[in-house]
This record gives structure tokens, C-alpha cells and sequence, in this order.
């Protein structure tokens, strides 16, 4: 693709998928605006950074003048260190916050990334983006919330939205999955319910793609769309990709779930209280055990896009990222 007509701002640049983005579209010539809190280290060359609170409201203005395109990354996950309150404000008020000031400014397009997580479970069936939302966490009623509040403040405003909702994305630089990795090649990791639940991985360079093509094709594909790896897989194939990577033999002990869930309040127990995360969670538990998996007819039809980047292939190289970086 050529590179983007008109300035590009990018929320979240300082992160894991707005990082990518970032040096995705500078790659490519793309005039680009970058921000987020803190400066990011790897910021390339030629790319113009503001730092701003994005819940500072005297801070939108500035940021989205003489802006084209807004591709909104910024967001907050779950943790049991983050507040409802601050999940609220990042997730749900400050996109629609953002969508008005640009709005006001004349911005042409308007490309904001929520969840998949809003679905909740899907089952072994993959599911499409008309499935009805079943938010379960804080996290994923506010990504809920957000989204459809961007869609109906387009629709009143004739701003185009588009929603693209990653699936689990991963690839180099990832410090969410970081602690599975390293955990994968400990001595001893144990499957939970024979992981048979499935999940759809997603590289970070294939969510970048998609990104692009939201802030590029004409007309604007308005709308929400999924943006998964080739097909969903089973945690006992993600772990199974992991331990190959790593070197490890693929893991045969498997606990229940009624066994992990009791081993897992037992580690937060004794380890939370000395500041330590425990290899074992409830939430990666319940993370386990949860099936959700994604149609992604919708992008490849209407945008074109579809996914290059292989499990082996993206999880090999995420591996020799890790080491090359001193992360394992």
C-alpha cells in the first residue's frame, strides 16, 4: 500500500500494538503523530511525539489539529493493581472524549481498537461480530462501552468509526504473555482440563496490517471487525508451539479445574502478600479453561486483509526476541 494521505495520529504509542503501528507506518512514509504518557524508546525517525494524558481534556485539541486520520490503541487492561474507576475513564470515556475533539477539528477518519473480549465466551464455534455482547470483567464491559459509544458519536457526529477488535495478540515486545513463556520453560508446567479450550492467537505485525488498511481503503469501511490469527487453537497447541521454541518437551501432566483453581488461590495467598506473581492464577485459570474463537470473514471481504503470520512461525519468533532482549 502507499503511504497514508494526511497526517496519522497514533494513541498508545508507547505500547505493545500502537509501538508496532508506529513504526509500521513511518516504514512505509507515512506522516505520523505519535502519543501516549511517556516518550516511547524506540520512537523512529521523522516521528512527531506529544506527550499527553488522553483524560486531560485540555490536551485533545492540540493533539488532533491538522490531524487526517485518528488510529485510537490507547487502552488499559485488567490487573488487580488497576481500579474500576481508571479502566472507566481509559477505555470508555477518553475514546469518545477523543472522537469529539476530533470531530470538532475536521479529522476525515476515525479507527478505534476494542476487543474481542466484549463477546465473552464463544464456545468452540467460532464467532462473527454481530455475536451479542457478554462482557465479563470490568475491562471488558469498559472496551464494551467504548466501542459502542465511538459507533453512536460517529453516526451523530458523520465522522466514519471503525472498530477493529483484536483477538490474543502476541509478538515481539509482548510483556502480557511474557510470564507464560517463562513459565512454559520452568521446570514443570501442567495443562488445565487437558487444554482443550481454544483461543486465536494473533502477531502484532498482522494487527499492524489491519490498522493500516482501516486508516487507508476507500470508502471507509465503517463498521466493527475481528482481527484474528489463521484459525482459533487449542492451549495444549499454544503451549505445545511455546515449549518448542523454547526447547522444553511439550507438557504432558494435566490438573482439573477444580485442582488448578485450588493451587492457584493457595500461590496468590502466599505470594501476593510479598509482592511476587504466582505461576498460577485464578484468572489464568479461568483464562484455560475459556473457549473463544473468531470469524474473520468480515476484514478479509470488505478490507482485504488477512492474516500472514503463522503460530510456529510468529511464536519462534517472539521466542528469539525474548532472548535476543534478555527477557528469558
Amino acid at each position: 500500500m502507499s503511504a497514508t494521505t494526511g497526517l496519522v495520529l497514533v494513541t498508545g504509542a508507547s505500547g505493545f500494538i500502537g509501538g508496532c503501528l508506529v513504526r509500521r507506518l513511518a516504514a512505509d512514509g507515512s506522516p505520523v503523530r505519535a502519543t501516549s504518557r511517556r516518550r516511547p524508546a524506540d520512537l523512529p525517525e521523522g516521528v512527531a511525539f506529544v506527550a499527553a494524558d488522553l483524560a486531560d481534556p485540555t490536551a485533545l485539541a492540540p493533539l488532533v489539529a491538522g490531524i487526517s486520520v485518528v488510529i485510537h490503541v490507547a487502552g488499559q487492561l485488567g490487573g488487580a493493581e488497576v481500579s474500576d474507576d481508571t479502566l472507566r475513564a481509559v477505555n470508555a470515556e477518553a475514546p469518545v472524549a477523543l472522537l469529539r475533539a476530533a470531530a470538532a477539528a475536521g479529522v476525515g477518519r476515525f479507527v478505534h481498537v476494542s476487543s474481542v473480549g466484549v463477546l465473552g465466551e464463544t464456545g468452540s464455534s467460532p464467532a462473527s461480530e454481530d455475536a451479542p455482547a457478554q462482557p465479563v470483567s470490568v475491562y471488558e464491559r469498559t472496551k464494551w462501552i467504548g466501542e459502542q459509544d465511538v459507533l453512536a458519536e460517529g453516526c451523530r457526529t458523520g465522522v466514519p468509526v471503525i472498530v477493529l477488535r483484536p483477538a490474543l495478540v502476541y509478538g515481539p515486545g509482548d510483556a502480557h504473555l511474557l510470564s507464560l513463556f517463562r513459565a512454559v520453560g520452568g521446570p514443570v508446567f501442567p495443562l488445565i482440563a487437558g487444554g482443550r479450550a481454544l483461543t486465536h492467537p494473533v502477531h502484532v505485525e498482522d494487527v499492524a496490517d489491519a490498522l493500516v488498511c482501516a486508516a487507508r481503503l476507500e470508502p471507509a469501511p465503517v463498521g466493527v471487525f475481528h482481527v484474528a490469527g489463521p484459525r482459533p487453537v487449542s492451549f495444549r497447541e499454544l503451549i505445545s508451539a511455546m515449549a518448542s521454541a523454547l526447547g522444553r518437551n511439550p507438557p504432558r501432566l494435566s490438573l482439573p479445574r477444580p485442582l488448578a483453581f485450588a493451587a492457584a488461590c493457595l500461590m496468590e495467598a502466599a505470594l501476593g502478600p510479598v509482592g511476587r506473581t504466582p505461576p498460577l492464577t485464578r484468572e489464568r485459570v479461568r483464562l484455560f479453561c475459556t473457549s473463544r474463537a473468531f470469524k474473520i470473514d468480515r476484514i478479509r471481504e470488505t478490507m482485504g486483509w488477512t492474516p500472514r503470520i503463522g503460530l510456529e512461525e510468529g511464536i519462534l519468533a517472539t521466542t528469539r526476541w525474548y532472548r535476543d532482549h534478555g527477557w528469558l
